[in-house]
């Protein structure tokens, strides 16, 4: 489940969470040979535009643990573990996403 105040239905909301940089990092990875063939600066702009977004949501999300929220679990397919894939996205691990995407 994800924390209570980061629940929310709109689109911002949903890629606000940490689930979000796997989303933009995806669609990063789709766009990035298409607009390479239309023009090779476009690729790039892409590409950082990507990586921006990936830094701004980790430092976002680190930033609310770091102001006491409780650390955020994120059951993919909505049943416990082994069945799924979850995520934790805690102090130690908003650290260290912020510190790779930076």
């Amino acid at each position: 489940m994800v924390a209570a105040d980061m629940a929310d239905t709109g689109l911002t909301g949903v890629l606000l969470q940490p689930l979000g940089i796997y989303v933009i990092a995806l669609g990063a990875g789709f766009l990035i040979p298409l607009f390479c063939r239309a023009h090779r600066g476009s690729a790039i702009l892409v590409f950082f535009a990507a990586l921006a977004a990936m830094a701004f949501i980790a430092g976002l999300n680190l930033l609310a643990i770091i102001n006491g929220a409780p650390a955020i679990d994120i059951e993919t397919a909505g049943i416990k573990p082994p069945f799924s894939i979850n995520l934790r996205f805690g102090l130690f691990e908003g650290g260290f996403v912020l510190a790779v995407n930076t």
